[in-house]
C-alpha cells in the first residue's frame, strides 16, 4: 500500500519529510510554516493520481504567485488573504481551477492560517462537476469552521497506517464540498448576494417549512451571519421571509382544498387551531374561517373547525 510523505517546512529553513507521522510529532506553533501531505501513486495501466493538502500559516506580507497544473481549494481560519480583488476573510474560501495564474497575498500585519488541497484524481473531476467547480474561480463564506478545520486536522495529522489514502481522501473531500457548494459563486458576485437568494429560494422552496435555525444549518452559516445577509440584501429578517412563504401555501390550503383549518394548522407545524389563526390574522388581517366564507367556500370537514 502507498503511504503519503509528510513534510513540514519552517519558513527559510529546509524541509523535513517523512513516510511516518513522526514529523508532526510536535504541535508546531509560532513563525510561518506549511505542513503538507503528498500522497502519489502510479497505477498498473500507467496512469497516476497525487493528492496534496496541507495547514499554512503565511508570513507577514507575503506574496505567493503560481499557475497550478490543478485546481486548488483554499480555506481560511485566521487572517486576511487577497484573490485578485477579492480580500478573502475568516470562514472565507476560493476555489482555484486548474491552468490558472493565481496571486495570493498576505496584507502587512496578517499572518493569515488556512487549510488547502488540491489533486490530478480523475475521480474527483465529475464530484467537482457536480458541486459546481469546473472551469471559473469561486469564492465563499462557510462558518462551519469547526467542523471543515476537523476534517483537514484528520487527513493531515491523524491519518492511520492501514487506511486506503485515495478511498480516504475522496470521502473527506466529498464532505469538505458539500459544506462548500451551497455558498460557492463566481469571483465576480458578491457572496452574500447570491446566498441571499438561494436562502429565499429555499424558503419558497419549502413553503415556509423550516425554522430559521434549519435555514442556517443547510447553508452552513451561523445565525447570525444569515441575519446579517437578510438584513443587508433584503432589509428584513430570515423569519418574516418564512412566515410569508408559510402564510402563502395556508392561503392555498384554505382556498383549493377541503381540510379543515385544524389539519392546516398542523400541516404548517402549529401547535393547535388559535396559533395558527391567530398568525394567519395578523399576517393577512382576517381569520382563515372568514376568509373560506368570504371566498364562498365551505369545507367539508366542519367538525375540528
Amino acid at each position: 500500500m502507498v503511504k503519503p510523505k509528510y513534510i513540514r517546512h519552517i519558513h527559510g529553513s529546509e524541509r523535513v519529510s517523512s513516510y511516518g507521522l513522526d514529523v508532526f510529532s510536535d504541535e508546531h506553533t509560532g513563525e510561518p510554516y506549511r505542513d503538507l501531505v503528498k500522497l502519489h501513486r502510479i497505477i498498473d495501466d500507467g496512469s497516476q493520481y497525487t493528492y496534496t493538502l496541507g495547514k499554512c500559516l503565511y508570513p507577514n506580507g507575503f506574496e505567493s504567485v503560481s499557475t497550478m497544473q490543478r485546481w486548488m481549494l483554499v480555506y481560511l481560519v485566521r487572517g486576511q488573504l487577497r484573490f485578485r480583488d477579492r480580500v478573502l476573510g475568516q470562514g472565507d474560501f476560493v476555489y482555484i481551477p486548474s491552468d490558472i495564474s493565481h496571486i495570493l497575498t498576505s496584507p502587512k500585519g496578517e499572518y493569515p492560517l488556512y487549510y488547502w488541497f488540491t489533486s490530478n484524481d480523475m475521480l474527483l473531476e465529475p464530484i467537482l462537476r457536480e458541486c459546481g467547480f469546473d472551469k471559473d474561480a469561486l469564492v465563499g463564506h462557510c462558518e462551519e469552521e469547526g467542523r471543515v478545520a476537523e476534517l483537514f486536522e484528520q487527513m493531515i495529522y491523524r491519518l492511520h497506517g492501514e487506511t486506503d489514502f485515495r478511498i480516504y481522501f475522496l470521502g473527506v473531500f466529498t464532505q469538505l464540498l458539500a459544506y462548500f457548494s451551497q455558498n460557492a459563486v463566481p469571483t465576480g458576485e458578491k457572496v452574500s448576494v447570491r446566498l441571499f437568494e438561494r436562502c429565499v429560494s429555499y424558503i419558497e422552496y419549502r413553503n415556509g417549512m423550516l425554522t430559521v435555525d434549519e435555514l442556517a444549518a443547510f447553508y452552513h452559516i451561523t445565525r447570525q451571519y444569515l441575519y446579517h445577509i437578510f438584513k443587508q440584501n433584503g432589509g428584513a429578517s430570515p423569519q418574516k421571509y418564512i412566515m410569508e412563504a408559510k402564510m402563502k401555501t395556508a392561503e392555498k390550503l384554505l382556498l383549493t382544498t377541503d381540510y379543515s383549518i385544524t389539519q392546516i394548522a398542523e400541516h404548517l407545524l402549529y401547535n393547535n387551531y388559535n396559533h395558527f389563526s391567530q398568525a394567519y390574522k395578523k399576517f393577512y388581517g382576517i381569520l382563515p374561517r372568514e376568509r373560506r366564507r368570504q371566498a364562498g367556500i365551505e369545507s367539508s370537514r366542519r367538525t375540528a373547525d
